[in-house]
């Protein structure tokens, strides 16, 4: 980053020995505001099936890995949307495999990928481009910003290439609407999309001090409600638990993340 320069500008700080640490300035009227991202150095993909996708193989196949198709993975910022895209990669990768991804930024490195860096001079459209003449069978793209990025993303998935992406929407519905407004046609869409996933992440309590308890009359009447909207039937004889707190927690009650999809 460039000290001088009163702009946006992003960039890393990478002095420290267990997290990188990604930098985002925008320049305001009181200054300069910074926001910054810790991410683990070697942090461990998530294997696909810990994520809350289908359970099995089977199920799995028929969701992704379609030539000729798109995958399109929806949520607002900050909900896992790259993170859940790289144990899709991840599972997928093999040697005889060309997978190629164009991020902004790399944020975790797989051996065996082409993992491609925009910088403030290119765009993901542009990088798509010459993507295509690589041969790859396989593209991630960080995100679909545009008309240019998706309607170039659509005719890789029509030429018999499997397209991986983001979109920012809160859910799997909106990117339709999303990529309407775009101005991509309703043929292209229907014909190249075929599986949306919409995520968030939740807070996982603390399995040091959380404390077990049966569900209240109040809680099943609610739980109750959800099933009957959506004919799913829950069991709530068993029992929950209630956030406490301690040191491990830094007296929160909850520790780590989970995916809901």
């Amino acid at each position: 980053m460039h000290q001088e320069k009163q702009e946006s500008q992003d960039g890393r700080i990478l002095m420290y020995d267990d997290y990188n640490i990604r930098v985002s300035s925008q320049p305001n009227v009181y200054g300069e505001k910074f926001v910054l991202r810790l991410l683990k150095k070697d942090i461990n993909i998530r294997n696909i099936f810990d994520l809350g996708l289908p359970a099995t193989e089977k199920e799995l196949q028929k969701s992704i890995n379609k030539k000729n198709s798109i995958t399109i993975m929806a949520a607002p910022t900050g909900e896992g949307k790259t993170t859940s895209l790289y144990s899709i990669i991840d599972y997928l990768n093999r040697p005889e495999i060309n997978i190629t991804t164009i991020e902004d930024p790399v944020e975790i490195r797989i051996e065996g990928l082409n993992q491609i860096e925009i910088d403030p001079r290119t765009t993901f459209a542009e990088s798509l481009r010459t993507v295509l003449r690589q041969d790859p069978d396989i593209i991630l793209v960080g995100e679909i910003r545009d008309r240019e990025t998706g309607e170039i993303a659509i005719q890789a998935g029509q030429t018999g290439h499997y397209v991986l992406s983001t979109i920012h929407t809160i859910d799997s519905l909106e990117v339709i609407t999303r990529l309407r407004k775009m101005g991509l046609s309703d043929y292209d869409i229907s014909s190249t999309l075929a599986t949306v996933i919409s995520q968030r992440l939740v807070r996982r309590l603390c399995t040091n001090c959380r404390k077990e308890r049966k569900f209240n009359d109040e809680e099943k009447k609610i739980i109750k409600a959800i099933g009957d909207k959506y004919g799913v039937e829950f069991d709530t004889s068993g029992t929950t638990y209630d956030a406490v707190g301690c040191k491990h927690c830094n007296n929160t009650g909850y520790y780590d993340r989970l995916r809901n999809i």
